[in-house]
């Protein structure tokens, strides 16, 4: 043992063991030549360059073919079926007044309240106005915001179809809690026959 322990002692002192002392040499002859060696702006560019091989993403310059893909996009709601705030009730006191002065037809899921708009009386026809009412006794609030945004994707699609000049109220009865989409859809596609809400021309098809 005392053999070993001077022989790795003579190692130490000597530098190392030979395997070691080459490996030291081969990296302070690649630090020598990298620092002798000058890096210009050519080098950092093209390290940061992508193969030939690697095709580019296309540019988005091409402004005018981007459009007419976006237009011919099946995912994207048409202009004439989104909702706009001619087309919404928000305020709270003309949910009062369809409500005082309108008619009302109930379904089994839902209660629609309807009422001529003001302005009607002057001689204007604006596109008809729609308001959702779903109170707490549907639910908590995750199952009341599922319920209206059911309501609200079904009347989208609807808009064009919807008679103008009308305040519309579509409140959300206790049981529309259970009801799943189709069901409250056509409890819609109902009561607005009922109340002849949809335009002469197509109420067979709304």
């Amino acid at each position: 043992m005392v053999a070993a322990c001077s022989r790795r002692a003579g190692r130490r002192a000597a530098g190392g063991s030979p395997s070691s002392r080459r490996l030291r040499d081969q990296l302070r002859s690649t630090m020598s030549a990298s620092r002798s060696r000058r890096i210009t702006p050519g080098d950092t560019r093209d390290a940061f360059c992508l193969p030939a091989s690697v095709k580019r993403p296309r540019q988005a310059a091409d402004k005018g073919e981007a459009s007419v893909e976006q237009q011919h996009d099946p995912t994207r709601i048409p202009v004439r079926a989104r909702w706009r705030r001619t087309s919404r009730l928000r305020a709270s006191a003309d949910f009062q007044r369809a409500r005082r002065r309108g008619r009302t037809v109930q379904g089994q899921w839902l209660t629609v309240t309807y009422a001529r708009a003001e302005a009607v009386a002057e001689g204007d026809e604006p596109p008809a106005r729609i308001g959702f009412s779903v109170s707490r006794r549907v639910g908590g609030a995750v199952v009341r915001n599922r319920v209206k945004r059911r309501l609200r994707e079904i009347m989208r699609k609807r808009l064009s179809h919807v008679a103008p000049g009308w305040d519309i109220v579509i409140t959300a009865r206790a049981s529309a809690a259970e009801a799943e989409y189709p069901a409250l859809e056509e409890d819609v596609r109902e009561l607005f026959s009922r109340a002849r809400l949809w335009r002469t021309e197509e109420r067979g098809t709304a």
